[in-house]
């Protein structure tokens, strides 16, 4: 079956979705998970997910999940797929190696580490914050911008790979 949130809602629990799908698209809730969080089939909606609580917790998902703030210390177990993405200050994302895949913006008020491979995929997109990439990939498929912050460094320790399509101007730094 599947899961479906009317409203706003903080979990102070683990929270998982293992048979079944969880679908945020119809109400559209803003949602904080303060522990552990397994979700297999997800449908988004244009809430925010916010992940806290006070100690390193897990991020497993299937499917884009929209716009997160990583409110708390926590660590990827799968790759991931959002929208945008703020660490907050004062907090980390362990990436643990695994690829991020961004439709939105990268917000680092924070820290992260251990990045595979993050790409951004969607038309106009900033990165914020300073913050150091293991690999960063932009995709064009159209006329698309990517912004970097000027106020402060980023940098690219292995691969920079900036992808548009042959024959016209479609990607402006």
């Amino acid at each position: 079956g599947t899961l479906y949130i009317n409203g706003d809602l903080t979990v102070d629990g683990g929270f998982s979705v293992a048979v079944g799908s969880l679908d945020l698209s119809t109400y559209n809730p803003n949602i904080t998970f303060n522990d552990n969080v397994s979700i297999g089939s997800f449908t988004k909606g244009t809430g925010t997910l916010t992940f806290a609580g006070s100690s390193i917790r897990y991020i497993i998902a299937g499917g884009n999940l929209g716009n997160i703030v990583i409110a708390s210390n926590r660590r990827l177990d799968y790759p991931l797929q959002a929208g945008n993405i703020t660490i907050n200050s004062g907090y980390q994302l362990n990436a643990n190696n695994y690829d991020i895949t961004l439709s939105g913006n990268w917000t680092n008020n924070g820290t992260m580490i251990y990045p595979g491979t993050v790409t951004f995929n969607g038309t106009n997109q900033s990165i914020l914050g300073s913050t150091t990439f293991n690999n960063l990939t932009k995709v064009a498929t159209g006329a698309h911008t990517l912004t970097f912050d000027n106020a402060v460094n980023q940098i690219v320790t292995c691969s920079l790979s900036l992808q548009g399509q042959k024959g016209a101007s479609l990607l402006s730094l």
